[in-house]
């Protein structure tokens, strides 16, 4: 009986063990997470147009050359800034934290560049972020957010 009552508290022991390290994981299509400053990656300029001040130097011209009609004038309207960014962070912070705890990972995709991603993840609470360097005319990348539990730093700005 004893043997039992042991094991039985021992399987509990390591049931509890394990269900304190389950790790939780996400993701999440940030659509076109942008900041305001226009790319250029080995001397040649990223197609971020779109998502740039209507009054940025070469917005216009870039916009003229762009073949669909729907895209041109939806390049042309657009006037993307360092507020609309925010905004837009903050809107993703509130669809993901709404009723939740975030995941220990947190994969994105659309994202334009290691300082937006970088923004976004000081606003969510994640301390480490990795992100790809795709063959994307527009620049857009994948990443993952996540938390080093046996670090205390702020977050790296790649």
């Amino acid at each position: 009986m004893k043997r039992i009552l042991f094991l039985g508290l021992l399987s509990l022991f390591f049931q509890w063990e394990c269900l304190a390290n389950v790790l939780t994981f996400g993701s999440y299509n940030v659509e076109n997470l942008f900041d305001a400053k226009h790319d250029k990656e080995n001397g040649l300029d990223k197609e971020d147009w779109s998502f740039l001040p209507r009054e940025a130097s070469g917005k216009k011209e870039a916009c003229q050359k762009l073949k669909s009609r729907h895209h041109r004038r939806e390049c042309l309207a657009t006037d993307w800034s360092d507020s609309v960014v925010e905004l837009k962070i903050g809107q993703i912070k509130e669809i993901l934290s709404k009723g939740r705890v975030l995941p220990d990972f947190l994969g994105l995709q659309e994202i334009e560049n290691p300082q937006v991603l970088a923004r976004l993840a000081e606003k969510l609470g994640y301390t480490e972020l990795e992100i790809t360097k795709s063959l994307d005319a527009r620049g857009i990348d994948v990443a993952l957010l996540y938390n080093n539990k046996n670090k205390n730093k702020k977050v790296i700005k790649k």
